[in-house]
């Protein structure tokens, strides 16, 4: 159907609806003589009319906008179910962005969808819901191919700490660009799809706890991120530009792991210390002797029995060796259930043997997270241990998540959201009394200086651990 015709409904296509003058045959045909010229009489009438309507019709159906595609139409539906569903089932709705703002960013997005991938369209659903800025609400982001390498914040630059045995000159590299874009606009990119409150959070993210594979790569090593956000030139490989720790620069080509790939090659990693040395098991204990020290490593805040039946050993120990002192190392910990915490602060507060200053510590870094930043502010404050290390990712931590997830309906995306607040952005968690940093020389050689200083406080013969 012409334009015509969807505006003059019930009229022959021939009868065009010129505005103010009547149809155009009416007004040429039914004017006066006077002001018709000699040329539009008889037959020559009559062509000129069908030119008109033809010329008209033909426009309005080179104007007429194409039906959306099924991708199309799909993408939509996805995009207005997030939108219409967030603001529903999120605790605090939209937390840091008005309705307006975050109707009229759906609204791009879908309009911009026949220009865009699906990757892009992916990209663009993951900048909308970074809009809420609230650490607990993220897309989860599909399986992509990674870059084999663990890279670690120290001040401000990431240092390389694993890659690939065949590059293992590049231990120790400091990243500059990935494919000629330099690291200040990759990390601006990236966090434009991060949903985050706290920058540590952002940082955690881009990072990840398992970039060296593949299951939970950090989104600097999601090689199909960095291509849908135009920093890759392809999702197949980027080329890496890095400053050696020898000082000089190095461009290196790098290419992206899936899972269709096979086995993941050996990877070059520097010295670990101790905290990083067992980082598949969710907790474990390690009495160091020596220091007089009962070690307590917390990965992984598991919602089972497993880590108070830990912490009771641990208690155990300390009553037996009462010039032991007992050290938790919260640092890496994402989060998860503070159920099991409890008991081990249970015990600590109702024993005056435990609960005195210089006794028990926890250890705390900037990707200590969620229910471990909770656990740590709960150590600090229920009891008299001291945080010692740094700032946690998280420190104002205040939404969470009890597993709310929603699933868009057509391509299966899911989308983690907020389910509760749990603490006052007021009273931020996870600050260190102790504030003690690893410096690049401390990365490269595998020493711990945060524990080091909680085997040392008060007195001055403690010995970095290793």
């Amino acid at each position: 159907m012409s334009k015509a015709n969807s505006r003059g409904a019930g009229k022959p296509a021939s009868r065009l609806q010129v505005p103010g003058t009547g149809s155009a045959p009416d007004f040429i045909e039914h004017a006066p003589r006077w002001i018709r010229p000699a040329w539009l009489r008889g037959p020559v009438l009559a062509v000129v009319a069908v030119v008109v309507v033809a010329a008209v019709t033909i426009t309005a159906v080179l104007t007429r906008t194409p039906a959306p595609s099924v991708r199309d139409q799909h993408w939509r539906r996805d995009i207005a179910v997030l939108a219409r569903q967030i603001p529903r089932v999120h605790a605090e709705g939209l937390t840091h962005v008005t309705p307006a703002a975050w109707h009229a960013a759906a609204a791009r997005l879908a309009a911009q969808v026949p220009r865009l991938s699906n990757g892009q369209v992916l990209a663009g659903l993951a900048r909308l819901v970074a809009l809420l800025h609230d650490d607990e609400t993220q897309l989860m982001l599909p399986d992509a191919p990674v870059y084999l390498f663990s890279a670690q914040w120290v001040g401000p630059g990431l240092y390389l700490v694993a890659v690939p045995s065949a590059e293992r000159a590049l231990l120790g590299a400091r990243l500059v660009a990935v494919d000629g874009h330099p690291m200040a606009e990759v990390e601006s990119r990236l966090r434009g799809v991060i949903d985050f409150q706290d920058p540590g959070t952002a940082r955690a993210w881009e990072t990840g706890p398992d970039q060296a594979g593949l299951e939970s790569p950090g989104y600097l090593n999601n090689a199909s991120l960095l291509a849908w956000l135009g920093l890759a030139r392809s999702a197949r490989g980027a080329t890496f530009t890095v400053r050696l720790a020898s000082g000089g620069l190095r461009r290196v080509w790098l290419a992206a792991h899936g899972r269709d790939d096979g086995a993941v090659p050996p990877a070059a990693a520097i010295p670990a210390p101790l905290y990083l040395r067992r980082p598949d098991e969710p907790f474990w204990l390690r009495v160091l002797r020596r220091q007089h020290a009962v070690y307590l490593k917390y990965n992984l805040c598991l919602g089972s029995d497993g880590f108070q039946q830990l912490a009771a050993r641990a208690v155990a120990v300390l009553h037996a060796h009462p010039r032991y002192r007992l050290i938790v190392d919260l640092r890496g910990n994402p989060g998860g259930d503070t159920t099991p915490f409890q008991a081990l602060l249970n015990k600590i507060s109702r024993d005056p043997a435990l609960n005195r200053r210089g006794r028990v510590f926890g250890l705390i870094n900037d990707l200590t997270a969620s229910s471990a930043s909770l656990d740590a502010g709960l150590l600090q404050h229920s009891t008299r241990g001291l945080l010692i290390g740094q700032q946690v990712s998280d420190p104002i931590d205040e939404y969470g998540n009890d597993n709310g997830l929603l699933r868009l309906p057509y391509y299966d995306v899911l989308v983690q959201y907020t389910t509760a607040t749990v603490n006052s952005p007021a009273t931020p968690e996870g600050v260190p009394d102790l504030p003690v940093a690893p410096t690049v020389h401390d990365l490269l050689t595998g020493a711990d200086p945060v524990l080091a200083a909680a085997l040392a406080y008060g007195h001055h013969h403690g010995r970095p651990a290793r």
